[in-house]
């Protein structure tokens, strides 16, 4: 296979040719059309990234994935209420009832329990998050712990990966304890029908 660049810039020749012979009887505009070729046939630039993540602070709905999975989270809250697959069955981890109510329902439960203080669930409170098209980062500052929750995605699976991190602000050493609980039931993609065993 020849190389992309050679063959752009054999395209970008011959359409300087016909701009030379054909000047004469046309208007302006297809020596126009031979710049604007030459343009989108160089070589591509680096992107820049660093103005990409977005930081938001209120209550917001949030969508973010790849082309495999995504998730939608309420009320900026850490856990999502919804987790999409779109290959190679369109089907969501989803435990809402109905589309009115599909911000009361998490996919996951997160308690912390701080030394000999109650088990307090965390998670589905707004928080502050930074935003790119396919990763979420919520960071929230509580009584005597700092929590983080990051969201990212494989590029050719169908998988994400969620790293959770609890930082113990205090003037003391306590014993964290962290538990989690995925509500793993899958319903098909659009409907609130849950799937109870696989296709035969």
């Amino acid at each position: 296979m020849k190389n992309p660049l050679f063959l752009c810039r054999k395209f970008i020749r011959q359409i300087q040719k016909s701009s030379v012979k054909k000047v004469s009887h046309l208007s302006r505009g297809l020596t126009l059309t031979s710049i604007l070729t030459l343009t989108s046939c160089s070589l591509p630039q680096e992107i820049d990234s660093s103005k990409l993540p977005v930081s938001f602070t209120g209550d917001a709905k949030i969508e973010v994935g790849s082309p495999f999975v995504g998730v939608s989270f309420h009320h900026s809250a850490m856990i999502p209420q919804r987790v999409s697959f779109y290959y190679p069955v369109a089907n969501s981890i989803d435990h809402s009832r109905d589309y009115w109510t599909r911000d009361t329902s998490y996919v996951a439960d997160w308690t912390l329990k701080i030394g000999d203080r109650p088990l307090q669930i965390i998670g589905k409170e707004p928080a502050p998050f930074e935003l790119t098209p396919a990763s979420v980062s919520f960071i929230q500052e509580k009584e005597n712990f700092h929590l983080k929750a990051d969201y990212r995605f494989c590029q050719n699976k169908p998988a994400m990966i969620l790293t959770i991190q609890i930082m113990n602000t205090s003037d003391k050493t306590e014993k964290f304890e962290f538990s989690t609980h995925f509500n793993t039931a899958i319903r098909t993609c659009h409907t609130f029908q849950p799937i109870n065993r696989a296709a035969s």
